[in-house]
């Protein structure tokens, strides 16, 4: 006989409550002792706290039974609502499928060693990120427009004061010697997302992809409609998004935040996703390694926007995207970008039947985060490039992303899609126009 399965129980609850406040302060500190970047500066802790949302949606760390800091609080919370049973000794998972990430900084700023941690404070840090790489883009855009002398700033990826963009250690030690390469994965990077370049890729490539819109949320309306933030992130087309908007639940406009909107996920279709770390080795591969950190600038905009002071129907880096892709379409700023480069990255990045268990895609947290050696898979990539374009060393095993693959599984995945389409004769006009080997 096997051993006893134990009891799995979700307890789905509507609206945060005390409960969820102590669970999310839990998974919080969870987190802030467990992960690491290269530079434990504040975008860590930001980011982080968006990490606790998903927690809280999906019944996990701290908000399961499973979690030793917070079985009790959650067992006796619920023997006081009159739930026993099973609820006494299952594996109980306990579920916010409304919490914002609104809700969680709330929950964190009331624990006394946060005091200064408010909504509005914690938007503003996010949305001065975001601002500061919207104002490197346009120093870069005036200087490529010979409307500005050349400016040291492009040099490196900087704010004004010299410091970092993203906090990230990487680019003060950086020197790009093509700022304007930056600028094509900060194009192509916020499209990989939008649903109507991946309807092309699947018309282009045969492929079946997940689409979807980031979109502001009227919380009211969408309680009055009896639905959840979930609800609409996996309605897989179900629901009519100009019948949400016609209510109020989404309004097809940018709004500035307040306590009744957040920033919500409108599912469109179901289908595959795309590997962001495919997305990043294609365009550094493609184009060069600044392309790369160009990808990964548009990669952390997407999340930052997550909960920021705007929310903008489509998302900030989505909208920024079209507008550098739109500079570069022209040929005015010295590279001429075409939409079958957009689709070929997308190609490359996409998700299907045969690596849907190892094409993984890394949040901005998991290409940072360190493992028990002091790597990242953002580390891991970079050193892959460079062993494919300069015939350096391949980088140590590290598992990667929420799937803990392997690093060189997913590495001979996107050997093969590369080399795939290399043998269409799609790849010729690019920087690496090889097979790699």
């Amino acid at each position: 006989m096997g051993e006893e399965q134990k009891l799995v129980i979700v307890e789905n609850r509507p609206y945060v409550d005390d409960l969820f406040t102590v669970l999310a302060q839990a998974s919080y500190n969870y987190l802030m002792t467990h992960v690491h970047f290269n530079d434990d500066a504040r975008y860590r802790e930001v980011i982080l706290m968006q990490s606790v949302q998903g927690h809280a949606h999906e019944g996990h760390v701290a908000f399961a039974t499973g979690h030793k800091d917070t079985k009790d609080i959650i067992r006796s919370t619920l023997k006081r609502e009159g739930k026993r049973n099973g609820y006494m000794h299952g594996d109980v998972h306990v579920r916010y499928q409304n919490a914002t990430i609104e809700d969680v900084i709330a929950a964190i700023g009331k624990k006394k060693e946060n005091k200064g941690v408010t909504v509005p404070g914690i938007h503003d840090e996010r949305q001065e990120y975001i601002d500061e790489i919207i104002r490197w883009k346009n120093i870069v855009t005036r200087y490529l427009l010979r409307k500005s002398d050349r400016p040291v700033q492009i040099y490196k990826l900087v704010n004004e004061q010299g410091s970092p963009l993203l906090d990230y250690g990487l680019f003060d030690h950086t020197m790009l010697k093509h700022p304007e390469v930056v600028l094509i994965g900060l194009a192509i990077g916020g499209l990989l997302d939008n649903h109507e370049y991946r309807r092309k890729a699947e018309a282009a490539f045969k492929i079946d992809l997940h689409q979807g819109i980031c979109v502001p949320i009227n919380l009211r309306s969408l309680s009055q409609q009896n639905l959840t933030l979930q609800d609409l992130a996996r309605n897989g087309g179900e629901l009519s998004l100009d019948e949400l908007t016609n209510k109020g639940v989404i309004p097809k406009k940018t709004v500035d935040w307040t306590q009744n909107f957040c920033t919500g996920y409108f599912e469109l279709k179901k289908g595959f996703g795309v590997s962001d770390d495919a997305a990043f080795l294609a365009l550094c591969l493609m184009y060069g390694f600044e392309a790369g950190l160009g990808f990964f600038l548009a990669d952390a905009i997407d999340t930052l926007d997550k909960s920021a002071s705007v929310i903008t129907y489509g998302g900030q880096d989505e909208a920024l995207s079209k507008k550098v892709f739109g500079d570069l379409r022209t040929g005015k700023l010295g590279i001429r970008l075409k939409e079958e480069d957009v689709l070929r990255v997308i190609y490359l990045a996409s998700v299907d039947v045969d690596v849907r268990n190892c094409y993984p895609s890394c949040s901005q947290r998991r290409f940072l985060e360190l493992n028990k050696s002091r790597l990242s898979a953002l580390d891991s990539h970079i050193i892959f490039y460079h062993h494919i374009t300069d015939a350096g060393t391949s980088p140590p095993f590290l598992r990667i992303a929420v799937q803990k693959e392997s690093n060189s599984k997913f590495y001979e995945n996107f050997k093969n899609r590369w080399n795939k389409l290399y043998a269409s004769g799609q790849l010729e006009r690019y920087k690496f126009n090889q097979p790699i080997h």
